[in-house]
């Protein structure tokens, strides 16, 4: 027998092959697709739960130590050791307006519900990266308008074209919601400390009032340090605090998202443990099958190799298909299972805000 014969043989065995056994080498394909499904979703969603949150950190601009003081103009004690202090290499710092959720009124009634210090910032005066729902960051805000940050406004139901009036002491501004955005520092679900971003000519209009500007300006003190132990020990005596934290306190404050992560992780390595099962055993039920052929091809005097190369290119090339439709299909079941397991986690805080639970209430 030629080589050419052989090819032409060879071909014509495989092509038989593949029509004889089409209802096997369909559910074979199914096999593949869904194992490459699970795989590729559950490597995926490994690869952005695990480091998410130091990412989000990094690009957030986040330091080493925060300050959140009420400290009127801010030139005083605070800045004076931080000047001073040999354990911070660098700080920046950016002015707010500290109010209650009694400010935000819609008609008659709390525009949010909240029992956290709300934070008022000039777009402009931020030193940190906020970012929208795009993952876009929030660089300019429209006059008029607000950005809102965190938690709050999502349990709140707060949404983009929602109007209300912000009042503070004897001004009273209307605003409309631009968009949420997501913050780094205060947006976690257990710190639930919201932001209004908003443009500096309405910041300004807040800080012409005199009562505004003397009693509720305070500062946010962004401090890179090596030493914040030691840091700590210095800013222990200071008065006028409302919260001091390190980088690594403040991640302990996303508990509900790294245990969504370890949701996401367990649920991923189930799924590959399972594909790998499932196309294990149903590759072997299938080459037990093809026992009987085999034996017929010896019989006729078929070489092993020519034998091994008939299953290797049928097997590999459902393989190659089934990875690719599995692949493509991976992307919207991996979502998926992040956002069901993003809603297990929200009801999970959902529960222990309703036995009181909450944390870092910086309340007055």
């Amino acid at each position: 027998m030629t080589r050419i014969e052989g090819k032409t043989m060879f071909l014509r065995i495989l092509k038989k092959d593949l029509k004889r056994k089409k209802t096997m080498n369909v559910i074979l394909l199914i096999f593949v697709i869904l194992c490459s499904t699970f795989a590729a979703a559950s490597v995926n969603n490994i690869i952005a739960v695990t480091g998410g949150l130091d990412y989000y950190f990094e690009k957030a601009g986040m330091a080493d130590y925060y300050l959140f003081a009420h400290d009127g103009n801010g030139e005083g004690t605070v800045e004076n050791l931080l000047e001073t202090s040999a354990n911070v290499k660098d700080w920046r710092s950016e002015k707010m307006i500290d109010a209650t959720s009694e400010a935000l009124r819609d008609g008659g009634n709390k525009f949010m519900d909240f029992s956290n210090v709300l934070l008022i910032c000039d777009i402009s005066d931020t030193n940190l990266n906020f970012f929208d729902r795009d993952n876009n960051i929030v660089s300019d805000v429209p006059k008029g308008k607000v950005y809102i940050t965190g938690y709050v406004p999502i349990r709140e139901g707060a949404t983009a074209g929602d109007k209300f009036r912000l009042k503070l002491d004897s001004t009273e501004i209307g605003l409309e919601v631009e968009g949420i955005a997501k913050d780094a520092l205060f947006g976690s679900a257990m710190m639930a400390n919201p932001r209004l971003l908003m443009n500096h000519e309405d910041f300004e209009t807040l800080l012409k009032d005199e009562t505004i500007s003397t009693y509720r300006i305070g500062h946010i003190y962004y401090i890179d340090s090596d030493n914040t132990s030691a840091l700590e020990s210095d800013i222990s005596g200071l008065s006028g605090i409302y919260f001091s934290g390190s980088n690594a306190m403040i991640k302990t404050t996303y508990i509900m998202n790294t245990l969504v992560a370890m949701v996401i992780l367990v649920i991923s390595i189930g799924l590959i443990i399972v594909s790998f099962v499932v196309l294990k055993f149903t590759i072997r039920f299938t080459i037990s099958e093809e026992f009987r052929e085999i034996g017929v091809m010896k019989a006729v005097g078929l070489p092993n190799t020519s034998i091994r190369s008939l299953y290797i290119v049928k097997y590999f090339g459902i393989a190659i298909v089934g990875a690719g439709i599995g692949y493509v299909c991976s992307i919207p079941f991996g979502k998926m299972l992040i956002r069901r397991a993003n809603a297990l986690g929200k009801r999970a805080f959902f529960t222990l805000e309703n036995q009181s639970c909450r944390q870092a209430d910086f309340s007055h």
